[in-house]
């Protein structure tokens, strides 16, 4: 399976690491910005993930970091098995965030396409 970065996660985690090399000392001359609130989330249930039906070339509606309500399009898979198979429409079975995205374009019957996450409580600072 493919990897894939964006590019707010990279800066995340270069903030983290220089703030954790400034906490210890290693860099006490960096500069910082403060870490942002916390938002203490977890995977709900079975209707967090969202799956292939069928193989095709996937096409997500939504990204990773994006909030969604149940029922809401998750993509569309346009099946390879031949030019009369129609279109399927994938959706969301709960509400919640998108946590993370399956990186390849081909899935496979029962590929899990998304995972969604919920807040556990409301954001700390």
């Amino acid at each position: 399976m493919a990897a894939s970065l964006l590019r707010a996660g990279e800066t995340l985690a270069q903030d983290g690491v220089l703030r954790v090399l400034k906490h210890l000392g290693i860099l006490p001359d960096a500069v910082v910005e403060p870490a942002g609130p916390t938002r203490p989330m977890r995977v709900d249930c079975r209707q967090a993930f969202t799956y292939a039906l069928v193989r095709g070339i996937f096409e997500p509606a939504v990204a990773v970091g994006d909030e969604v309500e149940a029922g809401d399009p998750a993509g569309t898979i346009h099946p390879i098995a031949g030019p009369s198979e129609p279109a399927r429409s994938v959706h969301f079975a709960q509400s919640g965030l998108v946590a993370c995205q399956q990186a390849p374009a081909l899935p496979e019957p029962g590929d899990c396409l998304f995972k969604l996450v919920i807040d556990t409580a409301p954001p700390t600072i």
